[in-house]
């Protein structure tokens, strides 16, 4: 899986800024899925957490589970990477 990233189809506005509370905000938990609750935890975020932090990384659900209408809250975890870059670079 591929994201387009080709730099002639971006207008450049600004270099992106370190700020190291945004790493540290994200919250990782160990979480059991709720259609398997006997199922082994496993560890990851809450898209709805990550939201508040880093909202392009996120697509936005509707509903509650069992609706008709229901769509999962999802997180596309490769937009989260220009943050860890970020931050490797700033320890660097």
């Amino acid at each position: 899986y591929n994201t387009t990233s080709d730099a002639d189809l971006k207008i450049v506005e600004r270099e992106a800024e370190y700020d190291p509370a945004l790493l540290r905000r994200l919250k990782i938990v160990w979480y059991r899925w709720r259609a398997m609750p006997d199922g082994a935890p496993q560890r990851g975020a809450l898209a709805q957490e990550v939201y508040l932090i880093w909202p392009e990384a996120v697509t936005v659900g509707r509903g509650k589970p069992g609706a008709d209408d229901f769509i999962a809250w999802s997180i596309d975890w490769s937009k989260l990477v220009p943050l860890l870059i970020l931050e490797a670079q700033e320890t660097d």
